[in-house]
């Protein structure tokens, strides 16, 4: 199913015509729309309002064309705590006896990628938390001198004895946890030498299989995944990052419900004092597997995206934790930027080398069907979620859109935007305070732009003010109409996000905002129709959100 063209320039960034600050009271106040002023905007203007501190938009009367605005209100908090940030609220309009509500999302559609089932999901949200414990025990401090550990690399069938988790639901702190697998080295190169398990499974990859892998790791995915996010670490000296192929990483949750584990990197492996470490840079791959229902070719297409992705890991951690002394990204942040790296690879490695010659398919359709997922249905999935197992499909959805339109517009390299990527890891800083400060922008005024954007990306008969408010990389209405067609079961829609209608400003809705999204509204206006309002309360009707969530109101006008 190969992709339709997209485009790739980058355009600068412009800041909108009105934005302001996610400072608040804090008490919530009373929202009165007759306090409030007009927001009077040209085709194609646009303007930002927090809502903390006025709930209520204006706008005007239309003249005798009518008018068409995007309406978007969400929740900009960033904070990523176990409960998430989430609000209730009620949205009503001027004429407000019209109640009009949004389709609810899409019935889950089967996967498209053997790491997509919720048990695999489940073991590669908790290697978030074992980061985090790995990063606790090992002080504040850089460690790197102390754990570095001399090792002479590897060579063509050497053999050694890896610990390898027993489970997807081991902790890896007791031995128990862990198994002994021997594997024998097929391909030694210049980043990366691969042991394939001697017990794995016939029929099991080739020399030449493992000359494809090993010489795509190094030429390809090594160096797009070090150009965009920073150096690995090299704890043991050996100057490669080892691969071991083995069929416990299918086994971890034993294929059930169509649910496998592709790879995955320990971040324990870089504790050398912690049980079971493997004392260096280890990453674990799959091997066919035929009780998996998973043949050589399935394999040895699944491995190259899931590399790149669990590539990023190892280096965010080693940039975070063990470079400066600092806590691994936050979840959200941290797969935003893995799916960033999935798309680097569809664009950059070479077509030859991939299934049906189309790396963007084979890198990236992942990324594009969980953003479908997630733009099907924003107010009820977050972009900043609670730190919790597993992580929604949605989430890593949002997550990737969000680092995209983020490497569209804030980065200054003429390539493809890895000097912001690489400011995101070149830090201790994390989340929300990390995008801020790599971009010199308030995480409230990104997120809104962003959220607009998601709607407005080529939008037939509308030019925008601000480049803001599309993103550059991707026409995303043109390949979501293309997926549609080639595929209306897993893309039902011809474009994901259809927000509802409130005609001549009639509305009222009642729901939960949900921190980093919210409700998009397109209002429309009929010719020489009075002036509206748009009034964004809680429950009550009355009280603004709370200035904690950071709620925000952004509309744009279309025509």
């Amino acid at each position: 199913m190969p992709l339709p063209e997209v485009r790739w320039p980058l355009l600068t960034g412009a800041a909108l015509l009105v934005a302001c600050g996610s400072s608040g009271p804090t008490t919530p106040k009373t929202v009165d729309c007759a306090t409030a002023s007009p927001t009077n905007l040209a085709v194609g203007g646009s303007a930002l309002v927090n809502a903390a501190d006025q709930g209520c938009l204006l706008l005007p009367g239309a003249g005798s064309g009518g008018a068409e605005y995007l309406y978007f209100a969400g929740l900009t908090d960033g904070s990523f705590t176990e409960q998430g940030t989430s609000e209730p609220f009620q949205l009503t309009g001027a004429a407000g006896a019209v109640a009009v509500r949004a389709a609810r999302a899409a019935a889950a559609r089967p996967g498209l990628s053997v790491r997509q089932g919720g048990s695999a999901r489940t073991f590669h949200a908790r290697l978030r938390e074992m980061e985090r414990a790995a990063a606790a025990e090992r002080g504040p401090a850089p460690p790197l001198a102390a754990a570095r550990i001399a090792a002479a690399p590897p060579v063509l069938g050497d053999k050694r004895t890896f610990n390898v988790l027993a489970s997807g639901t081991a902790t890896g702190n007791k031995p128990s946890d862990y198994v002994q697998v021997t594997g024998t080295v097929g391909y030694v190169g210049t980043h990366t030498a691969i042991y394939l398990d001697d017990a794995a499974p016939a029929p099991t990859y080739s020399s030449s299989d493992l000359q494809a892998i090993g010489s795509m790791f190094d030429d390809h995915l090594y160096p797009i995944d070090t150009t965009a996010f920073g150096r690995e670490s090299d704890i043991d000296g050996n100057g490669l990052v080892l691969i071991l192929l083995t069929d416990r990483v299918t086994k971890l949750v034993s294929c059930t419900g169509g649910s496998v584990v592709v790879g995955f990197f320990l971040p324990f492996d870089l504790s050398p004092a912690h049980v079971g470490s493997n004392a260096g840079e280890v990453f674990y791959g799959l091997v066919p597997d035929a009780s998996c229902n998973i043949d050589v070719n399935d394999a040895k297409a699944s491995l190259p995206p899931v590399v790149i992705h669990e590539f990023q890991h190892m280096i965010s951690y080693n940039q975070h934790v063990l470079t400066r002394g600092g806590s691994p990204e936050q979840t959200w942040l941290n797969e935003g930027l893995s799916s960033f790296a999935e798309e680097l690879g569809g664009r950059l490695v070479p077509d030859a080398l991939c299934l049906n010659s189309d790396c963007l398919t084979q890198f990236s359709l992942i990324n594009l069907d969980n953003a479908s997922r997630y733009l099907t249905d924003p107010l009820g999935n977050y972009l900043v979620g609670p730190d919790r197992i597993p992580l929604p499909l949605e989430e890593y959805g949002a997550g990737w859109l969000f680092v995209r339109w983020l490497a569209d517009h804030y980065a200054t390299s003429t390539t493809i935007g890895t000097d912001l990527t690489q400011r995101l890891l070149a830090t201790s800083r994390t989340g929300a305070a990390n995008v801020s400060h790599a971009t010199g922008e308030n995480f409230s005024t990104l997120v809104s732009n962003w959220q607009l954007a998601n709607y407005l990306d080529d939008l037939p008969s509308f030019t925008p003010a601000s480049p803001l408010l599309q993103y550059s990389s991707w026409n995303f209405r043109q390949v979501y109409a293309a997926l549609n067609a080639q595929d209306p079961t897993d893309f039902p829609r011809a474009f994901p996000l259809v927000p509802p209608s409130a005609p001549n400003g009639a509305y009222d809705e009642s729901g939960t905002l949900r921190g980093g999204s919210g409700r998009h509204l397109l209002v429309d206006q009929d010719a020489n129709a009075a002036g509206l309002s748009l009034k964004l309360t809680g429950t009550d009707g009355t009280t603004a959100l709370p200035s904690s969530s950071a709620p925000f109101v952004g509309v744009v006008r279309i025509r």
